[in-house]
């Protein structure tokens, strides 16, 4: 994520806004509207790859898909 800063409340909340940096967001100092700086994480958080990631199954009520598709065929023949 990225947030916009002033420079004086960086000043007076430098360790919480380090954290935010340190769990992957980036921070722009601004000062009299103007941005100053950017503060980056030095190793940004690695996200998994999509097709590695967990999924939960979802559960639907009534007859599973395999049962329907086994009815459609019998009612075709």
């Amino acid at each position: 994520m990225l947030l916009n800063v002033g420079f004086t409340d960086l000043r007076q909340q430098l360790a919480t806004k380090l954290d935010l940096v340190e769990k992957g967001d980036t921070i722009l100092v601004e000062r009299r509207g103007k941005v100053i700086a950017k503060i980056v994480p030095v190793n940004p958080p690695k996200r998994e790859k999509s097709w590695k990631r967990k999924i939960t199954p979802i559960k639907v009520d009534g007859p599973s898909f395999t049962e329907i598709i086994r009815q459609m065929r019998d009612e075709s023949w």
